[in-house]
């Protein structure tokens, strides 16, 4: 089972996400950004299997799982003059980027290992969103 299949419903639970998607470029363009719903889950895996024993009926998956979530930040005021109510409405991503880091870091998904996060940044992006990304490295023992 794929690691979105694992993963979709639980980031589906979070009360404020609204959108979850296999990552398709989605944020790439104003066009392709029309069928998202803002706060947004988009998630692309990788992996890569190694054989560990000679007849390869063994394998070791190493998985890469990149989740980027994305919010609409038109009219968002973070700067240091605004009320301070206002500051914490647009600085709300900071609190939900850290519930869904706190969901997947060290969860077992399947017949996976715990997810272990390998970077988190914030993406720069000029369009009026916030980006921000998790890369997240597991693995699983395929047997043939």
């Amino acid at each position: 089972m794929s690691l979105y299949s694992l993963i979709k419903d639980p980031l589906k639970a979070i009360s404020w996400m609204k959108w979850v998607d296999i990552d398709a470029g989605q944020l790439e363009g104003a066009e392709k950004r029309k069928v998202l719903i803002f706060p947004c889950s988009l998630i692309a895996e990788s992996s890569v299997s190694n054989d560990i024993t000679e007849s390869g009926d063994v394998q070791r998956e190493d998985a890469t799982l990149t989740l980027r979530l994305a919010w609409d930040a038109t009219g968002s005021r973070t700067n240091a003059s605004s009320p301070e109510t206002v500051q914490e409405r647009s600085l709300a991503y900071t609190v939900q980027t850290k519930e869904v880091y706190e969901l997947l870091q060290g969860a077992i998904f399947g017949d996976y290992t715990s997810l272990e996060c390998g970077s988190a940044v914030q993406e720069k992006n000029t369009d009026g969103l916030v980006v921000f990304k998790f890369t997240f490295k597991t693995n699983q023992i395929v047997i043939k």
